[in-house]
């Protein structure tokens, strides 16, 4: 298995808004591409169906060569995700964030 760093921007679109972003590690067999989906098991009940989508596409990937106090990483920049409302970015972040090894950065809190 591979460990995968994911990063996520979560935006707001009424009010246009930058709520945050989420990211974490995940283990997979192969490193996507960009372009492919990563699968995410998540529900997010305050966000309307079909606003978050479990499936989010890899926009970029970055291979982060290794150095003596560090191993290699790579990681996935995902696409951007944008939900109705604030409150909505705010659970889709909430929800992440409950993922093993997964954080949430909130930009309005900071």
């Amino acid at each position: 298995m591979i460990r995968l760093t994911v990063d996520c921007s979560v935006f707001a679109i009424d009010p246009p808004q930058a709520v945050g972003r989420f990211s974490g590690e995940i283990e997979v067999l192969v490193v996507p591409r960009s372009g492919e989906l990563i699968s995410f098991p998540v529900v997010v009940p305050e966000v309307k169906a079909g606003s978050f989508p479990s499936q989010i596409t890899v926009e970029a990937i970055v291979h982060v060569p290794a150095t003596p106090d560090q191993t290699a990483t790579v990681l996935a920049m995902l696409k951007d995700v944008a939900v109705g409302s604030t409150r909505e970015a705010k659970a889709v972040l909430m929800e992440m964030s409950k993922l093993p090894g997964f954080f949430s950065d909130y930009w309005d809190e900071q």
